[in-house]
């Protein structure tokens, strides 16, 4: 992590409508410094706005 990745991990927070931890805040900007998607099945995650961070929810997976 550096000053770029927790300035882009306090902007995507203040522009996410629900609390994001700290975490997932650096874990997108991470990803949005480097251009890359996020593949998750986190809902904290997946109430940042698509336009910050390009992102993929898999299916849950089928209990069996």
């Amino acid at each position: 992590m550096d000053e770029a990745i927790a300035w882009g991990a306090f902007q995507i927070g203040c522009r996410t409508s629900k609390r994001l931890p700290l975490v997932d805040a650096l874990i997108a900007a991470a990803a949005q410094a480097r251009g890359a998607r996020l593949v998750h099945r986190d809902g904290h995650l997946a109430a940042m706005p698509l336009e910050l961070v390009e992102q993929i929810q898999p299916p849950d997976p089928v209990s069996g």
